[in-house]
């Protein structure tokens, strides 16, 4: 008998831990498509109903409003831990190492740097040379006319006279000795240069 008692009584028990209750499931947030809520006329328009404005009575109509209270509720999913505990990604060694060897093959450019001012000279002679002065003649010049830097090389239109025909033109026109139609374009698209005819006995 007592055995029989011990047998049932280990039967319940291990019935009893294999019936244990599991964890429910963690609720799942609600997939909410906000995009009535923010695009609703609600919130930038309210009905209103019949009343005095001055003189006039106004008719029952939608109105323009800054926001109704309590019509634009935040919809926030909540901040799960699965959300936030994602590792950042990690470079390997691997990864260093060959980036590192990119870095080195990269070889500097032989083209010289320009300054924002010089560029501004570039721009002006690539502008088919109208407003350019004589400083500017001279740095292109020097430079050299065909080494247009890429950032105006391309609509780049180099003017149709040289630094020699810009100071002809102006002599020419300051002297008024066998002015041409070129001269007087190129006088009036330009500046005038500072070593030749100063004063400018024309522009008096």
């Amino acid at each position: 008998m007592r055995q029989r008692l011990l047998i049932l009584g280990a039967a319940m028990l291990a019935g009893c831990a294999a019936n244990t209750p599991k964890a429910p499931p963690a609720p799942q947030a609600p997939v909410i498509n906000d995009k009535p809520a923010r695009v609703s006329r609600d919130l930038t328009v309210a009905w209103d109903n019949y009343e005095r404005g001055g003189a006039a009575l106004r008719q029952p109509a939608f109105v323009h409003v800054l926001g109704q209270d309590g019509s634009l509720a935040s919809n926030i999913a909540s901040t799960t831990s699965e959300t936030i505990s994602l590792p950042a990604p990690m470079l390997t060694p691997g990864d260093i190492a060959a980036t590192m060897t990119a870095f080195k093959g990269i070889q500097p450019s032989p083209r010289q740097g320009y300054s924002v001012y010089e560029i501004s000279r570039w721009e002006r002679y690539c502008n088919a040379g109208k407003d350019m002065d004589e400083h500017d003649w001279r740095f292109i010049d020097t430079q050299g006319a065909t080494n247009v830097p890429s950032e105006v090389l391309t609509g780049c239109i180099p003017p149709v006279h040289t630094y020699h025909g810009y100071l002809q033109a102006w002599t020419h026109f300051c002297t008024n000795q066998g002015v041409t139609p070129d001269d007087r374009r190129i006088v009036r698209e330009s500046v005038r240069p500072y070593s030749v005819v100063n004063p400018c006995k024309a522009l008096k």
